[in-house]
């Protein structure tokens, strides 16, 4: 008998927990289990050094580099071209895509536009910087605008974009963003001692590339000290 009451508590116990389950699970139509939610797409947000006046993610889906990508200027403009000619030789190495050079002014879906506008209120060294899934358009008032928004799309790639080598497994994607700057100051510099440190002509290239990264524009080059004398003067050769 105690056997029998036993078996009947384990039973009431199973029945309570199974109604207890049953009600705290959402149903479909008919009883239907609900269906299970689609998992969110996590957008990374790049970081760019400095910090742009203006940021804001656009939404929607990125730019990704592909063999079909080129960059377009307005016929015409040689300031432009050149930058557009500097990012052509930063893209190509890491990605092996062509990305041919036009200046015709037409760039059709996938290309990257580089843009010489009126706009005063950018200065001579603001940008504006749109991104979106069929397009990148870069727009300054003066040449080193274009060059600066260069630098921060450069930033907002993989950073498998500095590679010397091809890489052909990396996703060549930039998130959909629209970008507003401009220098908080005019000065911006970073010392190299050569006077006391010796460095090849190679390594003092790599260092300037590395200011212009991170928008800085002025290069010291610390030449005299107690250690050494690195200013070449014709009438004195053994100073150096």
């Amino acid at each position: 008998m105690t056997e029998v009451r036993s078996l009947s508590r384990r039973l009431a116990n199973f029945a309570v927990c199974s109604a207890v389950l049953a009600a705290c699970t959402p149903a479909g139509p008919a009883g239907a289990p609900a269906p299970v939610p689609a998992p969110v797409r996590a957008v990374v947000v790049p970081r760019v050094v400095p910090q742009p006046v203006s940021f804001a993610l656009a939404g929607g889906d990125p730019f990704t580099l592909s063999s079909t990508t080129s960059i377009v200027v307005d016929a015409g403009n040689a300031d432009a071209l050149r930058v557009a000619n500097q990012l052509a030789s930063l893209l190509r190495p890491a990605t092996a895509f062509a990305v041919p050079v036009s200046s015709t002014g037409a760039g059709g879906p996938g290309a990257i536009a580089l843009r010489l506008t009126s706009d005063a209120s950018l200065g001579s060294e603001g940008y504006q910087l749109n991104i979106s899934r069929d397009s990148v358009r870069i727009a300054a008032s003066a040449p080193a605008g274009l060059f600066y928004g260069m630098q921060t799309l450069r930033q907002m790639l993989p950073p498998q974009i500095e590679s010397d080598m091809s890489l052909s497994k990396i996703p060549w994607t930039v998130p959909a963003v629209s970008i507003s700057d401009r220098p908080r100051y005019a000065w911006r510099g970073a010392m190299l001692d050569i006077a006391r440190h010796f460095f090849t002509a190679d390594e003092i290239k790599q260092y300037v590339d590395l200011l212009s990264l991170y928008k800085l524009n002025v290069l010291h080059l610390h030449l005299a000290d107690d250690q050494g004398w690195r200013i070449e003067i014709k009438s004195r050769p053994k100073l150096v």
